[in-house]
């Protein structure tokens, strides 16, 4: 599968251009001493700053347990941050800078808005780019030559098990809700078409508006028994709008929503006086990890950060970067990417960047299984196996993990 150049091949002018990028990557040679660079680029601050947190913290345990096992290829790995602002046209900016220092691999962004604005600009400069957290349905056939893929569920899964988990507890007319983004407006469609007939009212918001009540209007005027919520941190208003207007569990409509409504500390923004504002509220996420210990290991070494949301996803998109490094022998993005499934699936199970090393250079096909669980990557670099779990707000508005979905090549089944 490793792709060798032959000089002898090339015109005068894309020679040059071979031995220029040589020169520019030189650094990135295995063993040669120097570090490896991988860049992240996270929404630090701006309006979905709530992920950034969890999702730089885990790329740096990442790349702490990477170097603690010998680095790749002998070569330790250097992380370069970057500041999306959660806002496109900073994160261009910013993209722009860890392109400039010669990275490897960039591990973001947390939103898909965001990552589908930039991945034509990280394709041509032949750089990986995996994201823990971007759901969007327009990733799995986009043109990316095998440069982006990811650890986060696609749409299409969380929303057969949403739909799911609303018809199980008797949804019968049913208002599905979203931000105005490829997050937002792909999962709604989706919801929209797993729900059917159910659905009485859509409504897409603009993600910078101030107020909900007309949103809200649209809602309360369609008579639901039940509410599908899609959003970042502006939900808390939505949330509040909603009980303003007496939508709420206590008069008869459910509230769903799914990781990013998953917050221990949401009620806050809804109603700071009253701890029990979102009781009964229910919804699907990620599980807590497939390692026990996982987010208590990150929680423990992050002081200050609240949550763990997709860590463990970001933290699996590093390592199997580095993974994939490993077993093309090369940190040359456009050989990498072509090992990039193949560390995921089919070979012997192995559970940490150390053991799964050892196991490489035992000459065994390995099939990484991280914090985040199995992901048998399809060769459009999407997760093909996923469990969801399903949550219900308890009496002080904590999140309470009280079943799962398991899900596999498009079909959802419930278990415990």
């Amino acid at each position: 599968m490793r792709k060798v150049m032959n000089s002898k091949l090339l015109p005068a002018a894309a020679l040059l251009a071979a031995l220029t990028l040589t020169a520019c990557t030189a650094t990135n040679t295995p063993g040669g001493g120097e570090a490896v660079k991988f860049g992240y680029l996270m929404p630090e601050t701006g309006s979905v700053a709530v992920l950034g947190g969890s999702l730089v913290a885990s790329t740096r345990m990442a790349v702490k347990d990477i170097n603690e096992a010998g680095g790749i290829l002998g070569n330790k790995v250097e992380v370069v941050g970057g500041d999306t602002a959660s806002d496109p046209t900073v994160a261009a900016q910013a993209v722009d800078r860890l392109l400039s220092r010669g990275v490897m691999a960039i591990m973001g962004t947390g939103q898909s808005a965001v990552s589908l604005s930039l991945l034509d600009k990280v394709v041509s400069s032949r750089t990986l780019m995996c994201s823990g957290a971007d759901t969007a349905l327009e990733f799995t056939d986009y043109p990316d030559e095998g440069f982006h893929y990811r650890t986060a569920t696609s749409n299409l899964l969380q929303s057969i098990a949403l739909a799911s988990l609303m018809r199980d507890n008797g949804a019968e007319r049913v208002a599905v809700i979203g931000r105005g983004d490829a997050f937002g407006q792909g999962l709604v469609d989706q919801l929209e078409e797993n729900l059917g007939d159910a659905v009485a009212a859509r409504v897409i918001y603009d993600p910078l508006t101030t107020s909900f009540e007309a949103e809200v209007g649209k809602i309360r005027d369609a008579k639901v028994d039940a509410v599908a919520l899609i959003g970042y941190a502006e939900m808390g208003e939505f949330v509040q709008t909603m009980v303003e207007n007496r939508l709420t569990v206590d008069n008869g409509v459910q509230l769903y929503g799914v990781n990013q409504l998953a917050s221990n500390v949401l009620w806050e923004s809804v109603d700071p006086g009253n701890k029990a504002v979102l009781k009964g509220v229910k919804g699907v996420t990620n599980p807590k990890t497939f390692d026990a210990g996982f987010n208590d290991r990150i929680l423990a070494a992050n002081a200050g950060l609240k949550q763990a949301l997709f860590a463990a996803e970001q933290y699996d998109c590093a390592i199997i970067t580095a993974l994939a490094a490993t077993a093309a022998d090369s940190v040359d993005p456009s050989i990498v990417k072509d090992f990039v499934a193949d560390v995921t699936r089919g070979g012997d199970e192995c559970n940490s960047y150390a053991d799964c090393v050892a196991a490489l250079k035992a000459g065994k096909d390995i099939r990484y299984v991280g914090p985040s669980g199995p992901k048998n990557l399809s060769d459009a670099g999407d997760p093909t196996v996923a469990r969801f779990a399903t949550w219900t707000m308890d009496g002080a508005s904590q999140v309470q993990l009280d079943g799962e979905f398991r899900c596999e090549d498009g079909t959802c089944t419930s278990g415990s």
